[in-house]
């Protein structure tokens, strides 16, 4: 998913990154609007912790490994539009520290790996955590179902703009990625929904919440 410089055109580096631009000007806008202090705390450990997470690779398949990419961990912890600055951060250093994706690709990386699962993921863990008659069962059914589903947005719009650069077409793209990221997908699900129950058994207060504490019941 961390795609090397040359695979993108010019054109889609460009489209990505000034998206991916606009986007963190306005979580930025919103982030720091009135930011208390133990946040800054907060989104730095949970980078930290998400940067040291997406090191740990696991097999999927035969010659095939997925690794955490946590956008939607990160949406939950910190909200949506904080979690989006952590990713960017995460994808930016990567690249830079790394060699983990391209430099002149970062606009594309940072639009599948820091923006859509972040920002579209914790929308749809925050729409299905409150349809379970226990609220915390509903997080972790959230948190499974949303990562899922971010993996799966940042394979399709790699594959779209791999397509739109003219490496192959989409309907090769899609078939082998989706496949390969639906299994990736449930590593990530099952492991944002356990990280998810351990703050929920042990620190509550570190995730972020649109209710208050008293109202989440066991």
């Amino acid at each position: 998913m961390h795609a090397p410089d040359g695979f993108f055109s010019p054109a889609v580096n460009v489209v990505s990154g000034a998206v991916s631009l606009g986007v963190i000007l306005y979580s930025f806008k919103k982030t720091f609007k009135n930011l208390e202090k133990y946040r800054v705390y907060m989104m730095a450990a949970v980078g930290a912790f998400i940067f040291a997470a997406q090191m740990l690779n696991f097999t999927v398949s035969a010659g095939t490994s997925g690794h955490f990419l946590g956008g939607v961990t990160a949406g939950i912890m910190l909200g949506p539009w904080a979690g989006t600055i952590v990713m960017t951060t995460v994808v930016v250093l990567q690249a830079i520290i790394f060699q983990d994706g391209g430099i002149i690709a970062l606009g594309p990386n940072i639009l599948n790996m820091g923006i859509w699962g972040t920002l579209i993921g914790y929308y749809i863990y925050a729409s299905l955590k409150g349809t379970a008659t226990n609220l915390k069962l509903g997080m972790y059914f959230g948190a499974f179902v949303a990562s899922w589903v971010a993996v799966m947005l940042a394979a399709f719009f790699c594959s779209l703009q791999l397509a739109i650069s003219g490496v192959l077409s989409l309907g090769e793209l899609l078939p082998p990625m989706l496949s390969v990221h639906a299994k990736i997908g449930i590593g990530e699900g099952l492991i944002s929904a356990l990280f998810i129950f351990f703050l929920m058994l042990f620190e509550p207060q570190l995730v972020w919440h649109d209710v208050k504490f008293e109202e989440i019941k066991v």
